[in-house]
């Protein structure tokens, strides 16, 4: 194989593998924040996801079952965090 050749090669995977490593976060207005304030669970019972307080708005009101479900934020399992600038769920271990 031809160096120039090669080198070209090499130089289209390396670009296109900085590209998938690097490609930037997609931005959603609804789980925007600045500090972990911003962000609250996204459903009322058995919450999965974080959103933001704005975006959010009102909840109606609901009866939950006082389970602690697996895998949800029940009884202290997660919480909403503001993680780079995006609500987001950390799970407790």
């Amino acid at each position: 194989m031809d160096f120039k050749l090669g080198l070209v090669i090499a130089s289209a995977v390396g670009l296109v593998l900085a590209m998938m490593i690097f490609r930037p976060i997609p931005y959603d207005p609804a789980l925007s924040c600045e500090v972990d304030a911003d962000c609250v669970p996204e459903q009322a019972c058995h919450p999965t996801s974080c959103i933001s307080v704005e975006a959010r708005g009102a909840i109606e009101p609901s009866f939950c079952t006082e389970e602690c479900r697996p895998e949800t934020m029940d009884c202290g399992q997660g919480s909403c965090q503001c993680i780079n600038k995006q609500c987001g769920v950390v799970m407790n271990e």
